[in-house]
């Protein structure tokens, strides 16, 4: 599991803290490494409202799945506020090398990132994928 908000990684370590084959990263899920920003707005003081800010220096750091060199990988659920598409293209060699089921949130892009859902939709599609259950904004993927 990956996480950036310093919040919400203390109660996720928590939730999980019995499940031995859960390990918590305090990270985002990018196309590339470095430092983000995490932001929470005003107007939504909720772990929801959380978002990570491209191409910023700050309060957490991004990493890509393919640098993590998973041995294995069944599922990669991604719910990540805008940034889904950056974190595909992050994690493309895992994808290809393990064929995981995929659960992302596809919706218009917002928060800084400019691929739309069309473009999300297209890349799932360029790793092999078909969609095989929706609920709005979720979808899951499988390999075709």
């Amino acid at each position: 599991a990956f996480e950036p908000s310093a919040e919400t990684v203390i109660m996720l370590r928590s939730a999980v803290e019995n499940i031995g084959n859960v390990v918590v990263h305090d990270s985002a899920l990018l196309d590339h490494e470095g430092p983000v920003d995490v932001i929470n707005p005003a107007k939504r003081k909720t772990h929801r409202s959380r978002y990570v800010r491209p191409d910023a220096a700050g309060s957490a750091r991004a990493v890509t799945l393919d640098s993590m060199h998973l041995p294995n990988c069944g599922l990669l659920k991604l719910d990540l506020e805008g940034a889904e598409y950056a974190a595909l293209i992050g994690s493309s060699e895992t994808i290809r090398r393990c064929h995981p089921v995929l659960i992302v949130e596809v919706d218009h892009p917002r928060n800084g990132f400019e691929h739309s859902e069309a473009d999300t939709l297209g890349l799932i599609a360029g790793f092999g994928y078909r969609p095989a259950f929706a609920r709005r904004p979720d979808t899951v993927f499988v390999p075709q």
